[in-house]
């Protein structure tokens, strides 16, 4: 079954047929890769993370690195820590082979053990701030050393209410928010996080996996190179478990 003519790697319902989980979320990856050049889906499932070819993972002093979780399914899980100033983790691909013009897009499953008093970052981004500071300064307005991102934030901190939403910049194009008010996370609730960079269009996805997603988007710059990642720091209370399930990453079909 060929998926269209723009595609000269056309993806097979073979090649999709070894994914164990289906609904809306699958159906979602699988439009994703009609007219992709490339799609990658990493379940963990088994096989140890590969921070030597695919993954840079980086951890605070009193946080615990990813590890495979023992558990159905595939998952990772890393430990923030109490401890507000050395309690931070990230995960990323280092090298910058996504941007808008070919298209970019990143997708996974993630779980809170409590979504209180945490920022989590997903997205893309040109270099990531040190381990500890995020990517995107809401105070103000702006970006932590990164100059091409397109991020999705959750962050229960210090506000009186949860903030959540697309952040965007790019070298030529100037700070940006797309917010959104539903379908964030909930204690030990799994997510599902879609953002995508096609052209200078950058758009979000978010909800339950099995569910309509909320969807908004913005505007970057299209030549920007980008790698994908997720942060995650606590910034109030105590300890917290980020586990992640599936990544998906993938291009979009050029002629």
């Amino acid at each position: 079954m060929s998926f269209g003519s723009d595609s000269p790697f056309p993806l097979h319902d073979d090649q999709l047929k070894k994914w164990s989980q289906r609904g809306y979320m699958m159906d979602f990856l699988k439009s994703r890769a009609v007219a992709s050049r490339s799609f990658e889906q990493y379940d963990f499932n088994i096989k140890a993370l590969d921070t030597t070819n695919t993954w840079t993972i980086a951890a605070t002093s009193t946080a615990t690195t990813w590890a495979v979780l023992a558990e159905p399914g595939g998952w990772l899980r890393g430990v923030t820590g109490a401890s507000l100033a050395t309690a931070a983790l990230q995960i990323y691909q280092p090298q910058k082979y996504w941007n808008g013009t070919a298209g970019a897009g990143f997708a996974s499953l993630i779980r809170l053990s409590s979504a209180v008093g945490v920022r989590l970052e997903q997205g893309f981004a040109d270099v990531l701030p040190a381990i500890g500071t995020t990517a995107v300064n809401l105070p103000s307005n702006a970006f932590n050393s990164v100059a091409s991102g397109a991020v999705y934030l959750y962050d229960d901190g210090s506000a009186s209410a949860a903030v959540s939403g697309l952040y965007t910049i790019g070298t030529s194009t100037a700070y940006a928010a797309a917010a959104t008010t539903t379908n964030r996370y909930d204690s030990a609730a799994t997510l599902f996080v879609a953002v995508e960079v096609n052209g200078r269009n950058a758009q979000l996805w978010v909800g339950p996996p099995g569910k309509p997603l909320v969807s908004v988007s913005t505007v970057v710059t299209a030549a920007d190179g980008l790698l994908p990642f997720i942060m995650v720091k606590k910034v109030s209370g105590g300890s917290i478990n980020l586990d992640l399930d599936l990544f998906a990453t993938w291009t979009l079909g050029r002629v």
